[in-house]
């Protein structure tokens, strides 16, 4: 592990024991984290109050011309770079990787970064999470529950990293929100036989299974979700997965809970060639009973 202290505008760095890493392979990640936490600005802008932040997982949703790239998460708090980088993992598209690294500051700094063994690693981008300011994220950071950021920032989304935000760490992982996906409707398939599958944050809850054009399929499942969610739907490939699309469920106020709900997965919406599936969900509040604990979907 390596701690970068910053004090008086003098960058301090203070190595620590290294289990099962040669010091000059740790040196050379933590000259090279010095340097991206110098160039993207993860040092603390002066925040009083502290963020709870739990980093839950990382999903790939499309690689640049490799198949498997290497990317992997550098993270800051208040200016100091917080222990190794998380990574690099090799991953595909529709690949899933498990972060579970918890944050506490008044200033949070997460870098997605590809290793590159050739030349100099690619930054994908930098957000800063600062309590009481409102992130370039789907939801604000004052409410509790899960968001993602989107790695680029602008473009076409290569990235996904999924995290809470909690006033204490024992609120982490409370989903006030079920969702019920009912049937998949086949209209239009982009193979004579699709293996499609569906992932809500990150995971995958059914699939993949073979369905034509004129298919429909009952799914039957049903999960608690946070405010913010990502549904996506992919397309099983032997060589690499297809992105079928996303839809960005974000349940505020004025959202019809309780209703038979329908979004279309359609070309322009990013699936590649003529293919179109239409999902039947339900989306509504979760109660609590009488002791106030929440009840199961």
């Amino acid at each position: 592990m390596i701690r970068i202290l910053r004090a008086q505008e003098k960058i301090y760095i203070s190595p620590l024991i290294i289990p099962n890493r040669s010091l000059s392979l740790v040196h050379n990640r933590m000259i090279r984290s010095l340097r991206i936490i110098e160039r993207f600005g993860l040092f603390t802008r002066g925040g009083k109050e502290m963020v709870q932040v739990y980093l839950s997982a990382l999903e790939c949703i499309r690689t640049k011309i490799e198949i498997k790239e290497e990317p992997y998460v550098l993270t800051a708090v208040d200016g100091v770079q917080y222990g190794c980088a998380l990574g690099p993992y090799d991953m595909r598209r529709g690949d899933t990787v498990y972060l579970e690294r918890h944050l506490q500051g008044r200033e949070i700094g997460i870098s997605l970064m590809e290793e590159d063994k050739m030349s100099s690693d690619e930054c994908y981008g930098t957000y800063s999470l600062v309590e009481g300011e409102s992130p370039d994220a789907v939801g604000s950071i004052d409410s509790s529950g899960q968001h993602f950021f989107n790695f680029p920032r602008t473009g076409k989304t290569r990235y996904k990293l999924y995290f809470l935000v909690a006033a204490d760490h024992s609120n982490f992982g409370i989903n006030t929100n079920c969702l019920y996906l009912w049937r998949i409707r086949c209209n239009d398939a982009q193979q004579s036989t699709d293996h499609v599958y569906i992932k809500v944050n990150g995971e995958t809850l059914w699939g993949p299974t073979r369905m034509k054009t004129g298919d429909e399929e009952q799914i039957g499942v049903r999960t608690d979700i946070p405010i913010t969610s990502s549904i996506q739907l992919w397309e099983e490939d032997s060589r690499k997965d297809d992105f079928f699309g996303e839809l960005r469920l974000v349940i505020g106020e004025h959202f019809p809970t309780g209703a038979l709900l329908t979004h279309r997965f359609s070309a322009d919406k990013g699936i590649a060639g003529d293919a179109a599936y239409t999902l039947y969900y339900t989306a509504k509040w979760r109660r609590m009973n009488s002791r106030r604990e929440w009840q199961p979907c």
